[in-house]
């Protein structure tokens, strides 16, 4: 007859590994840009096993496993094969100080998707997912002026860049600050301005 090991019952949320970066998150940003997704913990005196960090990919597919990036355990850092390797790194040398935070470097468009960090302590374990959006960049935009009588149609159109795209019109010169009253603003960044007032009006890029 086979005895069965004992069961242990674990602590609850207050009292094991709490990450206190706040909960699921979403960030946006640029093609090629650099960025540090925070996972900072707090241990409990109750949690007595060996501290485990990993950060992983979401596998959309819950049928299939994550990716598995980085992880600190038995106070190593063991950096796996993926897309990530070499861009994917630990923000402080030692992690058993509370803050697991990663670097992520260069990110590109294919790099979009959902990031998780996880912190084990037996019986403590708390997990922060945080999704990431690469953006492609809007080049300059191509701006040109259409005159017909005395209204005036601005033009202003980036063919590069992720949608979508916001346009903001303003006056730099001519003694006053705005566009004049009788403008409106159309859509894919146009701008109507039906005064036929004199002078110069400049796009801001």
């Amino acid at each position: 007859m086979s005895l069965s090991p004992p069961l242990l019952s674990a602590s609850g949320p207050s009292g094991a590994v709490r990450i206190t970066s706040g909960g699921p998150q979403t960030i946006y940003v640029a093609e090629g840009d650099n960025i540090l997704i925070s996972c900072v913990f707090e241990l409990d005196s109750g949690d007595a096993g060996e501290l485990d960090i990993e950060w992983a990919m979401i596998n959309p597919d819950t049928t299939e496993r994550d990716v598995v990036i980085l992880t600190y355990v038995h106070g190593q850092v063991f950096d796996y094969p993926s897309v990530f390797r070499s861009r994917f790194s630990f923000v402080e040398s030692d992690p058993t100080q509370g803050d697991a935070s990663v670097s992520v470097l260069a990110l590109g468009i294919s790099d979009t998707n959902t990031f998780q960090c996880k912190v084990k302590k037996a019986p403590g374990i708390d997990t922060r997912k945080v999704t990431i959006g690469v953006h492609v960049r809007p080049q300059v935009p191509r701006c040109w002026a259409d005159r017909s009588d005395q209204n005036v149609v601005l033009h202003c159109h980036s063919e590069v860049g992720s949608p979508p795209l916001t346009y903001t019109w303003d006056r730099i010169s001519g003694g006053t600050q705005g566009m004049p009253q009788s403008s409106t603003t159309g859509t894919g960044g146009c701008v109507q301005w039906y005064s036929g007032a004199a002078g110069t009006v400049y796009l801001n890029r």
